[in-house]
């Protein structure tokens, strides 16, 4: 495994740790859903964005 990978890994960890019972009601709150279709959604996006940031960095795996 390279380095960008277990990065990934850390910050998606890192992330989803901060993604609390209070995080996730004021962003259903902000954008008028229910708390578990918001959950859903923020822990479906979450690996796809760090996966889109991984491609765009420009540092190669070894």
């Amino acid at each position: 495994m390279c380095e960008k990978e277990c990065a990934t890994g850390s910050l998606m960890d890192l992330l989803a740790g901060q993604l609390g019972a209070d995080t996730v009601k004021q962003i259903s709150n902000q954008i008028r859903s229910d708390e578990q279709t918001t959950s859903k959604a923020l822990s479906d996006a979450l690996p796809a964005l760090l996966g889109a940031l991984a491609h765009n960095t420009t540092a190669e795996c070894p």
